[in-house]
């Protein structure tokens, strides 16, 4: 738990019981979610309301602690970003449709423009995952 706060207060996000667990769960998830699983996992709790989760989701997003994609059917999904900036892709497997997240460091292509700044990277990768392989 220190651990979130120190990332919420680093990014200067005020501190709150629901940012710490939509933070974690999405920490401890470690694969791209989207809002209605976010709800879901949360149904019971009255103050993770639905505009809650998705008012928590866009600061942390704007702050860039997650990640905020469109996915292949159309629904937007959420990922914890490690703080890392811009260098963040998805790998999605086309047999099982799983959806993984890898942060790399892509600064040395970014840099190659010199009449444009990147500010972003939404870069989604398509193979077989590991599991699918056997």
């Amino acid at each position: 738990m220190f651990g979130i706060k120190k990332l919420l207060t680093d990014k200067k996000i005020r501190v709150t019981k629901n940012k710490i667990k939509l933070l974690g769960y999405l920490i401890n998830k470690n694969c791209p979610v989207t809002a209605v699983e976010i709800i879901g996992n949360f149904s019971k709790e009255s103050s993770l309301n639905k505009s809650t989760v998705y008012r928590i989701m866009d600061e942390l997003c704007e702050k860039g602690l997650i990640f905020k994609f469109l996915s292949e059917n159309g629904e937007y999904m959420y990922c914890f970003g490690k703080g890392e900036g811009k260098s963040h892709v998805h790998l999605v497997c086309d047999k099982c449709g799983d959806y993984y997240c890898k942060n790399i460091n892509l600064d040395k292509i970014l840099n190659n423009f010199d009449d444009f700044q990147t500010l972003s990277v939404n870069a989604t990768f398509h193979g077989i995952c590991s599991r699918c392989k056997k």
